[in-house]
């Protein structure tokens, strides 16, 4: 996800701050960035980092096929809708 890191070092943040943002673990975040570790960004951490950021969800998007492997969709729409409610 390096467009993330693009983002959050250009705005002065840090993982800490990230994983704030999202309620996870400062190592999940890193596992994330890790080509070593298999751990994924889902769709609402998503567009909870690009709210977070004050940016486009698109911005977010890998910029290659490859990498759109490291992106795990929610079950379904539905899923999203409950924790976008929970965020408010």
């Amino acid at each position: 996800m390096d467009s993330i890191s693009f983002f959050i070092h250009e705005k002065g943040m840090t993982y800490i701050d990230l994983a704030a943002c999202l309620g996870v673990s400062e190592q999940f975040i890193k596992n994330v960035h890790s080509s070593q570790v298999n751990s994924h960004y889902n769709v609402f951490h998503l567009w909870k980092i690009s709210n977070y950021l004050g940016i486009s969800i698109s911005d977010l998007f890998p910029s290659s096929f490859k990498l759109y492997k490291r992106i795990y969709p929610l079950k379904d729409y539905n899923s999203f809708i409950k924790l976008k409610e929970g965020t408010k």
